[in-house]
């Protein structure tokens, strides 16, 4: 499985049987969640480096998962190199679109 194949919603929504956004924060689920997000970003980190990772998409609407993959990330990382700052996109749902449209034009 790829990355998107083991934490998108609905690769969560199989797992679960029930859609992500219905499964309450403390649900063990959130917990795989993390672990995957924050194993994909350590590999990004070790190759790129970044000061900073923009993570968006449905799964990231979870208040508490931002957190959650910061903290795994610093355990995984283990000091080897910078955990970088983690944020939502600041322009939300509509990043992709707009992102599109300024490839689009230039």
């Amino acid at each position: 499985d790829c990355l998107e194949g083991l934490a998108s919603g609905p690769a969560i929504a199989a797992r679960a049987g029930r859609p992500a956004e219905s499964l309450p924060a403390d649900h063990p689920l959130w917990q795989l969640e993390a672990q995957y997000l924050a194993l994909g970003l350590a590999s990004l980190v070790c190759t790129l480096s970044p000061a900073r990772c923009i993570l968006g998409g449905g799964v990231l609407r979870q208040p508490h998962l931002l957190e959650e993959v910061h903290a795994r990330l610093g355990l995984l990382l283990n000091r080897y190199v910078s955990v970088p700052e983690l944020v939502r996109p600041a322009l939300g749902a509509r990043s992709g679109v707009l992102g599109a449209l300024a490839l689009a034009g230039a």
